[in-house]
């Protein structure tokens, strides 16, 4: 499959209808089966999107019309969904590349906002271990690093965090971390009260998770940075002035 796919792919590129990015046309991204078309205008799309449907027909392949969409990136001129042959591709402001929500105009808050709901299921349907008194708070504290964490921060390399995202990032984490070491009886009140944010860090010993954001950031740019080729550079780089 993947070898009969390649051959549909290498057809589209042979078109060299796409982004210009150094000496390199970005045209087709792909993961096993899931493609995007890229370009800098409808146009290209529209001949690109001609040429893969009818390779792909050539082989037996058939493009999924209810699952491709189309969309446009910067300030967005119509609403109008995209007709190519006898296939209605529907427009659409937003789509899941890979597992990360992708926004034509750029907007982080709709992916991190997911990420966050998604970490909250993952969080819940694991409570009952959080809370219980046969597992030691280390074990908890790994439980979190390695599951609730990692799916809150899938793709934080490339995140333009805010103020705002920040803020949410720490209050999800903290719940979680206060979770982990329960309730603290405060003799001076003589009640049992919440611990303060900073006592849960100095139990837990977790770096804050916006810490870890950033460093990844960083880690992730300089690895792109260093020792790659021409074309990733200018692809870091590139700012877009079309569609």
């Amino acid at each position: 499959f993947n070898i009969a796919l390649e051959k549909v792919i290498r057809s589209v590129q042979s078109n060299k209808l796409g982004i210009n990015i150094g000496k390199t046309t970005l045209d087709v991204l792909g993961f096993a089966d899931d493609l995007n078309l890229v370009g800098e205008n409808k146009e290209m799309i529209v001949r690109n999107t001609k040429t893969l449907i009818q390779e792909a027909k050539k082989i037996g392949l058939e493009i999924n019309e209810e699952k491709t969409k189309i969309m446009e990136t910067l300030p967005e001129k119509d609403e109008e969904d995209l007709t190519v042959d006898n296939y209605v591709f529907e427009k659409a402001h937003s789509f899941k590349y890979l597992g990360v929500t992708i926004t034509g105009n750029n907007d982080w808050d709709t992916e991190i906002t997911s990420r966050l709901l998604k970490a909250e299921r993952t969080f819940f349907s694991l409570i009952k271990f959080f809370k219980s008194k046969l597992f030691s708070r280390g074990t908890k504290v790994r439980l979190y690093m390695s599951i609730v964490r990692p799916t809150l921060t899938y793709g934080c390399e490339v995140w333009p965090t805010t103020v705002q995202i920040e803020q949410k990032l720490r209050s999800f984490e903290n719940r979680v971390l206060r979770t982990i070491c329960g309730p603290f009886f405060d003799s001076e009140i003589n009640r049992w009260r919440r611990r303060k944010n900073k006592e849960i860090r100095e139990i837990t010993i977790v770096p804050p998770i916006t810490s870890y954001v950033k460093g990844q950031r960083i880690q992730w740019f300089g690895n792109m940075r260093r020792g790659q080729t021409n074309e990733v550079r200018a692809a870091i780089e590139y700012k877009s002035t079309s569609r």
